[in-house]
């Protein structure tokens, strides 16, 4: 497609020289959701995948979840299939697993050995650790920003004036979370480690920095420093891609 020979650009540059090429922002978009992911422990990706596969085939295992859903009065949704390289898709499973995380943690703390299955006990042990709790939530506050700016660009009106300003917004609003303020941000190497803030004085969202202040998760220096770093990696890679 924009290859240097042989494509659709390069036949257009033939057939129209100087022509301005612009690339599907939102495919643009779409494409950062990959590398930065993979910046977390695969934990992450790997129990939404395992959830999503448990209870894809069973209808029994479902009609048994919704008994712990009604217990816990949440919502009975079903659990979406993971999309790695869509924000959207990916922002709304994060979600979907934030809010059964009680139902699900429940439920297989009384199946995963009733089940002699090594996924249902991959899935308790993850349901039981703090730091994919964190992961998560830390996803759900940094996601929104990408997808709100997806559906700006999907909107039906001309939003091309507004494309350099709203990218610029949402591009400071994450360097700034892991980064000093400086004169001009769009100037500054996202890897450039003598802008950094210290770990401790990030914003990794409301929920992550009140769960990391929890005695259980803040005795745990070790598992703090861990998922803070993460996130940090997360974010350099989202501002790298962004500025791609």
């Amino acid at each position: 497609m924009f290859g240097a020979s042989n494509s659709v650009t390069s036949r257009l540059n033939e057939f129209s020289p100087g022509i301005y090429i612009q690339k599907c922002i939102c495919h643009l978009l779409h494409l950062c959701a990959s590398p930065a992911c993979k910046a977390l422990p695969r934990t992450c990706e790997d129990l939404a995948r395992d959830i999503y596969n448990y209870f894809k085939s069973s209808c029994k295992r479902v009609s048994q979840f919704k008994q712990f859903q009604d217990f816990w009065n949440i919502s009975p949704h079903k659990i979406l299939i993971p999309a790695q390289t869509r924000w959207l898709l990916l922002s709304m499973v994060v979600n979907r697993i934030v809010e059964q995380w009680p139902a699900l943690k429940l439920f297989f703390s009384s199946h995963w050995i009733e089940d002699k299955l090594k996924a249902s006990e991959n899935i308790f042990h993850a349901l039981l650790d703090h730091s994919v709790l964190n992961y998560y939530k830390f996803l759900q506050w940094i996601l929104p920003k990408f997808v709100n700016l997806n559906k700006l660009f999907q909107s039906d009106k001309p939003v091309i004036w507004l494309v350099f300003s709203k990218m610029s917004v949402t591009y400071t609003d994450v360097l700034y979370s892991y980064m000093r303020r400086c004169n001009n941000p769009l100037s500054v190497d996202p890897n450039n480690s003598s802008y950094f803030l210290p770990l401790n004085q990030m914003y990794l969202g409301i929920d992550v920095m009140n769960m990391l202040q929890t005695l259980e998760v803040a005795k745990n220096h070790v598992m703090v420093q861990d998922i803070l770093e993460h996130c940090r990696r997360f974010l350099i890679i989202s501002i790298k891609e962004i500025r791609a």
